[in-house]
């Protein structure tokens, strides 16, 4: 597994399984059949295709957007959740605009 501990200063695409625990300054997306531990913070949003997987710890500032993968939030997600398909946990202790 890939570990980022530093900044990107774009836009991403998780094309193998990734920790995130530095900062994205823009938004990331999340391939099918790979896992993204975000325990950092994106900027952007965040886009899950088909299979993929994202366990969310730090911060989302810009939203959600689910395509058929498996999402958990723990952290932080500001802006719009969508769901257009797939899984979304929320923990009761998340921090959301629902």
């Amino acid at each position: 597994m890939e570990i980022i501990r530093h900044q990107i200063n774009r836009d991403l695409e998780i094309l193998e399984d990734t920790q995130l625990k530095g900062t994205i300054v823009g938004s990331t997306t999340v391939h099918p059949n790979i896992e993204f531990k975000l325990d950092g913070t994106v900027t952007g949003s965040v886009i899950v295709r088909e299979n993929g997987k994202v366990i969310i710890r730090g911060t989302v500032l810009k939203g959600l957007v689910n395509y058929g993968g498996d999402v958990e939030i723990y952290g932080v997600v500001r802006g719009k959740i969508s769901n257009q398909g797939g899984n979304i946990l929320i923990d009761e202790d998340a921090i959301t605009d629902k």
